[in-house]
């Protein structure tokens, strides 16, 4: 597995479910924590944790980026809000329409937990 630089401390969603899938078989394989912790230059109880969650019942990662997107949208919505242009009615058209569908995929995300 090729290791990519994280972004903002974060690796992407499907490297980590990659990662996640070696650990287990490493553990599966006999690796101690440790072996594996140093494996990945992590520290043994955030291995622990890693191997600890299922990545199938946690959307919180991507929900977590689209609240994150959200409220970025909200702020720059406002300012384009201020400006009293057909440029600054335009901008605001279409942040409308991000947020509209950034709420439509957290809605069917939280229906989908229930």
């Amino acid at each position: 597995m090729t290791l990519m630089a994280p972004r903002d401390g974060v690796a992407p969603l499907e490297e980590r479910k990659e990662r996640r899938e070696e650990m287990l078989a490493d553990r599966a394989g006999g690796m101690t924590l440790r072996q594996i912790a140093d494996r990945y230059g992590l520290s043994r109880e955030r291995v622990r944790q890693i191997l600890a969650t299922d990545p199938k019942e946690n959307g919180w990662p991507r929900e977590r980026s689209l609240i994150r997107q959200q409220e970025k949208l909200i702020e720059k919505r406002a300012l384009w809000a201020k400006r009293e242009s057909e440029a600054g009615r335009a901008h605001v058209a279409a942040i409308d329409e991000e947020l509209t569908a950034i709420a439509t995929e957290l809605a069917a995300m939280k229906e989908e937990k229930a």
